[in-house]
């Protein structure tokens, strides 16, 4: 089956992950896997964070299945009449160029080759040119061998190779193909030293990079209920319009579970069911708009600090820096992973966003900049409870989906896991 991590847990898990290594891995989510990432037929997919408890262990008698894989000759790449294929392509690595930016994306040309010494490209797009490509750059040996997965063919050269959002490569793969490979390069070093210092005769003038795959949801057609959390993935302009909101709230310093306590001094956690210190924890909404609508997300420390590079420490009472204001408002074109699921509050239940994750979009042309602005909501603060409400800070307005102009919907609680317990939950 398929797992998942996403965004800023990559980081933690990336040097702790080990390609078959058995490991113990508890209580991880459960969700649909999002189309742009989907590559097995199983409907669902495994979702681990950094609070999924993953562990190696040793299993007397356990052995892996062997994987089989179907890889494509490099010289079969211009049969291939398959609109959009998926390939798993073996090669060996003549050598990696040099990050370039052109038409608002990044990518990295690695020439590669197999055992027919015919020679190719494989175009690294923009988050596979930065970690991808550092990574080829850096194996052993003067011809490594890699497995990429998942690869379309690309008109950007002619007829090649590129990668895609579903994309992945294998480094040091133990597989009879790849060692196979790997011998077959060390024995023909010289062929292939005099191969890398050619052009491909193919190659023609760089066309400038291809539309990316239709793998994203427009905002009008999002869901606006759910049976079970879903993750979804929306490209459009993101920026902060409320100013009055409170841009942080107070949760338990250890099981960090929201509270509605005041002030920064000690409460009592029920769920730790002892005094606890307050801990200032960062969370504020965002608009987001493509050229169907509009809604609202929330954003939590996390994403916070790994996308806007701001922290909790960043607040004054509740408030943030004029200049971050002013970054905060800046309107950007991103990619975002959005987790929807169903809260309660009142008797009502409503549809919230949060971002799970969020980056710059290179990889299409931006918006007319007067077109994005005209199509974003206008800086009008949300209604919000008089000073000495229970908690302003825990409750925010649900987001809505918006084709024509913002709707304002009664607030929602926060979720379970970062925000407080709403009055509607049971004990």
């Amino acid at each position: 089956m398929q797992a998942t991590v996403f965004g800023y847990n990559i980081k933690i898990f990336e040097s702790s992950l080990k390609l078959y290594h058995t490991y113990s891995i508890t209580n991880p989510t459960v969700s649909p896997t999002p189309e742009m990432f989907h590559f097995l037929k199983n409907k669902n997919q495994l979702g681990i964070n950094a609070r999924t408890p993953v562990e190696e262990i040793e299993i007397d008698g356990l052995t892996m299945r062997t994987m089989k894989y179907n890889f494509t000759p490099i010289t079969s790449l211009q049969q291939i009449k398959e609109a959009n294929p998926r390939l798993d392509v073996l090669f060996v690595i003549l050598n990696v160029g040099p990050r370039k930016f052109i038409n608002n994306s990044y990518v990295v040309d690695v020439r590669i080759t197999d055992q027919s010494l015919q020679p190719s490209i494989l175009s690294l797009w923009d988050q596979f040119s930065e970690y991808e490509a550092h990574g080829m750059a850096n194996l052993p040996g003067s011809f490594p061998v890699a497995i990429g997965l998942r690869l379309k063919t690309s008109k950007y050269y002619g007829r090649t190779l590129a990668t895609r959002n579903s994309s992945s490569f294998i480094f040091d793969a133990v597989l009879p193909e790849a060692t196979a490979l790997q011998s077959w390069a060390i024995a023909n070093t010289v062929k292939l030293r005099a191969l890398a210092a050619t052009e491909p005769e193919h190659i023609l003038i760089p066309k400038g990079p291809e539309d990316p795959e239709d793998d994203t949801i427009k905002i009008a057609n999002l869901p606006i209920s759910v049976d079970k959390t879903q993750y979804l993935n929306v490209q459009g302009i993101a920026r902060v319009t409320d100013f009055s909101q409170n841009f942080y709230y107070l949760a338990c310093s250890i099981c960090k579970k929201a509270t509605n306590a005041y002030g920064n001094g000690d409460f009592w956690c029920n769920y730790c069911a002892q005094k606890v210190p307050a801990l200032t924890k960062l969370k504020f909404n965002i608009h987001i708009t493509d050229p169907t609508g509009t809604i609202e997300a929330t954003v939590f420390s996390e994403v916070a600090s790994e996308f806007y590079n701001i922290t909790a420490a960043d607040t004054i009472d509740g408030q943030l820096a004029l200049s971050v204001l002013h970054m905060l408002a800046e309107p950007k074109k991103c990619i975002i992973t959005l987790k929807a699921s169903m809260h309660s509050y009142a008797g009502i239940n409503q549809l919230k966003f949060t971002v799970h994750s969020i980056s710059v979009d290179n990889n299409t042309e931006m918006t007319n900049r007067s077109e994005a602005l005209l199509a974003l909501p206008p800086n009008t603060p949300n209604k919000r409870s008089k000073k000495g409400d229970n908690d302003s800070s825990t409750s925010t307005s649900s987001p809505t989906i918006d084709t024509t102009a913002e709707t304002n919907l009664a607030k929602s609680s926060l979720s379970t896991e970062e925000t407080p317990a709403s009055p509607s939950k049971k004990k």
